[in-house]
């Protein structure tokens, strides 16, 4: 017992310097984004949106469908703090250091099975505390792909439980998964190579273990359907693939400002760099290969080169061709791959030296002293939030245009009816029209999948008019009502988290029952 209290002791005195800047009020580049939709989506819960869609007051409620593709679970994480004291920048500042935390803790947890304790806290510092991860919490303000390296770590770990016979392993493997997915869809999709890669080539499981790894890794994709599922098939209703996936041509990084090498008009301030000991690892890993070969050591490099080569416009060509890549959409992000391989590296250096604990102390104090001022540099400016709280209007409906923002009633009538508005909520509008003559009925709603106009009772199909929910009506009197729910495709994924979660739970609670099969 008072050896794991020294143990985490150690560990939290090493990760309290990180969250200095996080008790001060700082500017971040999209901090103030990720607070109004924190806001938006503790509204959408409140009117019992679940999963949460639509965005409930933007542009005075419109319905603008801001969490269809949109990653999820950094929101319902930041709603447990949202809730009871209903303050989004508390909510979103302690979401960001509780899992940067748990990202060390996780870290920990893998580096310590795969490595001694001086190795493994050599690999938390490294995981921690290179320059990126503090843009992402700091600068940045990246809210879904700073909670979701927590996640990898995770994973990774789970697949060694599985290889030792714990009887969690599996549910973790899954829920490991599950989080990495909502987190950030994005970071999975660039981690996805090394998840699946590792099992081959570190791991190299025997059968029964691959089938229980397999089944896992499965189960953790259909747990996330309900975000998957949308954004591979709704996304098209949207303008996101013409405004944002030719974004990687302005984000290239400079190799000088990456690698910190001498050269004119360089800012070795920035955080878009792989700092100094990883710089020095990468070096060593390399000489140390030269002289024999190690396919541990390998592997862990061939991946770190990679993400960085990807960073820089050396790899234009493979952004221009290969068309998945495009959806990373800022190839500095390719940086997180970059701080994970390092921090295997650096552990592997160290389990190779009989000078395990001189070697960890030097690497761990060298890295804290090379990003020190990290601790300290507030960012130089806050993103102010747009109507939509997009950077690039990337969620607006293919079918919108600017007069679909433009101000009107409602519900309006050309010609003019009388209309008297009974229902006026934000996923959920009826109204009673009588009309003399035929009349084209816009209702300022913004269409997407899921919506459901109802005349007289019966449903009736809904025509855009600019993007907005319309329909015609015939002389008469007429009781209209229109709601969101979920599409037909959004209700098989949600019934297919839900089935999945049903799985989960009783994994959980009868871990050998997965052996019987």
């Amino acid at each position: 017992m008072k050896k794991s209290f020294l143990i985490f002791a150690l560990l939290a005195a090493l990760l309290i310097p990180s969250q200095i800047v996080m008790l001060k009020s700082y500017n971040s580049l999209d901090g103030l984004i990720h607070t109004e939709r924190i806001i938006q989506f503790d509204k959408a819960l409140k009117e019992r949106q679940f999963p949460v869609r639509s965005a409930p007051t933007l542009i005075d409620s419109i319905g603008y469908p801001l969490f269809v593709v949109n990653y999820q679970l950094p929101y319902y994480f930041a709603e447990t703090i949202m809730f009871p004291f209903s303050n989004a920048t508390l909510a979103y500042k302690l979401t960001m250091s509780i899992t940067f935390i748990l990202s060390a803790i996780f870290a920990f947890l893998l580096f310590r099975e795969v490595a001694s304790l001086p190795a493994a806290y050599v690999g938390i510092v490294l995981f921690t505390y290179l320059p990126y991860r503090f843009g992402n919490l700091y600068q940045r303000g990246a809210f879904g792909e700073s909670v979701s390296l927590m996640f990898v770590p995770l994973i990774i770990f789970a697949y060694h439980r599985i290889q030792k016979g714990s009887k969690y392993s599996i549910p973790l493997l899954a829920f490991s998964i599950f989080g990495l997915i909502t987190s950030h869809t994005i970071v999975f999709l660039i981690f996805a190579p090394l998840i699946v890669l590792y099992i081959p080539f570190v791991l190299r499981p025997n059968l029964q273990q691959l089938k229980s790894i397999i089944f896992g890794l499965t189960l953790g994709l259909t747990l996330s359907s309900f975000q998957i599922l949308p954004s591979l098939f709704e996304k098209k209703y949207m303008m996101f693939n013409e405004r944002l996936l030719y974004l990687y041509k302005d984000f290239y990084l400079n190799i000088y400002q990456l690698l910190r090498i001498p050269h004119s008009n360089i800012n070795y301030g920035t955080y878009y760099q792989i700092g100094i000991v990883s710089t020095l690892i990468i070096l060593t890993t390399i000489i140390i290969l030269f002289k024999k070969f190690d396919l541990k050591l390998f592997f862990f490099l061939a991946f770190a080169v990679l993400s960085i080569f990807l960073t820089t416009n050396y790899s234009d060509s493979l952004w221009t061709h290969l068309p998945f890549i495009k959806y990373v959409l800022y190839p500095y992000r390719f940086l997180d791959l970059t701080i994970f391989t390092t921090a295997f590296l650096a552990i592997i250096l160290v389990e190779k030296t009989k000078f395990k604990t001189i070697l960890a102390i030097s690497l761990i104090l060298l890295t804290i002293y090379t990003n020190r001022h990290f601790f300290t540099i507030a960012p130089w400016f806050s993103i102010q939030p747009s109507p939509n709280l997009t950077t690039q209007n990337e969620n607006d409906t293919i079918w919108s245009n600017e007069v679909t923002f433009a101000d009107r009633p409602l519900v309006s009538s050309i010609p003019p009816s009388n209309i008297y508005l009974a229902d006026q909520k934000p996923f959920k509008v009826s109204a009673k029209i009588i009309n003399v003559q035929r009349a084209k009925i816009v209702i300022r709603k913004m269409y997407f999948p899921g919506w459901i106009l109802k005349v007289n009772g019966l449903n009736r199909p809904i025509t855009q008019e600019n993007g907005l929910i319309s329909t015609s009506l015939e002389p008469g009197n007429w009781q209209i009502e229109a709601y969101f729910t979920e599409s037909k495709l959004r209700m098989f994924a949600n019934l297919l988290t839900l089935a999945s979660f049903a799985i989960l739970f009783i994994l959980f609670i009868k871990p050998k029952l997965l052996s019987k099969f």
